[in-house]
């Protein structure tokens, strides 16, 4: 994903929510409680990126016994590969369950 236009705009001090900020809004919304949500900083430009970041967490943050991933049906399964990759590197088990989109 090309970031040039958000961070354009960051430092012009416009205020944009990024993607992770609207899906955690959203997940507020539907009733997760906002300490149940953790947006993990970093400028993922891939998947692979994001996994690897999410990973990172995991291995730091070892309190922690379950994590959902949220993307669309369409990518979902590109997701799972990757994740799947990422996380077996580290010990790491994903369980990838895909639930279908309206």
């Amino acid at each position: 994903e090309n970031m040039t236009g958000f961070l354009s705009l960051k430092k012009l001090g416009i205020d944009i929510l990024s993607n992770s900020q609207q899906c955690s809004n959203a997940a507020q919304q539907l009733g997760v409680l906002s300490d149940s949500i953790v947006i993990i900083n970093g400028m993922a430009r891939s998947t692979i990126m994001e996994a690897q970041a999410v990973r990172y967490y995991l291995l730091r943050n070892t309190q922690l016994d379950s994590l959902i991933i949220v993307s669309s049906s369409a990518h979902m399964r590109r997701v799972g590969i990757i994740f799947n990759k990422v996380f077996k590197k580290a010990g790491l088990n994903p369980v990838i369950i895909k639930s279908p989109s309206p």
